[in-house]
């Protein structure tokens, strides 16, 4: 118990520091969404050609809490890509979400999808990249979203957690009513880019917040948004418990250059699961379950290798 009370401590403060190592970006572009931009760049590897990650954090967190309870960077040391994390300012929303439900902030050119995109294209600009994906929690998830239906040309795959469908701006209201409801009035768009990004979405059983049924409704609008027929794609499934509390359960739709994988955790809440927080410890909308989101998140984009 002493040595793994230790990796945790050991862990916490390595997060901690690689946290604190990120560099603001003032002048990334017009920022028409009036959004923080944070960057971390792994030791070493300034002229080094590099896949990129833009990470977006939920509802009353930041980029620094994320990037330090998510161990992103400790990640992105270890296997080589550079990180983007947007920050929503509490002047442009008072809880520090982003505002996936204003119209202007999800249309494509506009507000902070616009914003989130001169940030990639800033990195871009100035380091050699390969590829580029995204993920967000919560409103970070539903944002995430945004971007790969305005800009799926942008992004080789995504992951969402804990989010909803693109809707195209429907509102405060509408928006805490399809958070729990999850009626289907999710944008009817289908895919005029070439490009489809992979997908993973990953949804919590018992979350209080964004009712798990909008998993369901997200691969619905994949299906959709990319005309996809699932019954002419491959299915696996497979179920494993991680602890007493926890199981997941994994659903692989491939077909020859397509994966969309949607992920549900049984005896999940709403928040970013994980295995490595301090104490053993759950914070608000961090959870520890003994799964690792980040981990598998990164290995379902190809950042980190898998073991066979």
């Amino acid at each position: 118990m002493k040595y793994l009370f230790l990796s945790f401590l050991l862990m916490i403060i390595i997060n901690t520091i690689e946290a604190q190592q990120m560099q603001k970006i003032e002048d990334f572009g017009t920022n028409q969404g009036e959004l923080d931009m944070y960057f971390y760049q792994p030791n070493g590897s300034d002229n080094e050609e590099l896949p990129l990650l833009v990470v977006l954090h939920g509802c009353g967190q930041n980029a620094k809490e994320y990037a330090k309870y998510s161990g992103w960077n400790v990640l992105a040391n270890q296997s080589k890509f550079r990180v983007i994390y947007p920050q929503q300012k509490l002047e442009n929303q008072q809880y520090g979400c982003f505002n996936w439900y204003n119209k202007e902030d999800v249309t494509k050119g506009s507000g902070e999808v616009q914003s989130i995109t001169e940030m990639v294209d800033f990195i871009k600009k100035n380091y050699p990249t390969s590829k580029v994906y995204i993920n967000g929690l919560s409103a970070g998830g539903v944002m995430a979203n945004a971007m790969i239906h305005n800009y799926p040309e942008l992004f080789d795959a995504g992951c969402i957690i804990a989010g909803i469908p693109f809707t195209d701006g429907v509102g405060m209201a509408k928006a805490l009513e399809l958070m729990q409801k999850s009626t289907i009035n999710w944008t009817q768009d289908v895919l005029t880019s070439t490009q489809k990004p992979d997908m993973m979405i990953i949804h919590g059983n018992r979350d209080k917040v964004v009712n798990v049924s909008n998993a369901e409704q997200l691969l619905l609008q994949f299906f959709h948004f990319y005309q996809l027929d699932p019954m002419r794609m491959e299915l696996h499934s497979s179920s494993k418990k991680i602890n007493d509390q926890y199981t997941v359960q994994v659903s692989k739709y491939q077909s020859e250059n397509l994966l969309i994988q949607k992920v549900i955790m049984d005896g999940l809440d709403h928040g970013l699961p994980m295995d490595h927080l301090p104490n053993n410890e759950s914070y608000k909308y961090y959870l520890q379950t003994g799964y690792n989101s980040t981990l598998e998140i990164g290995k379902f984009f190809g950042l980190v290798e898998v073991e066979e």
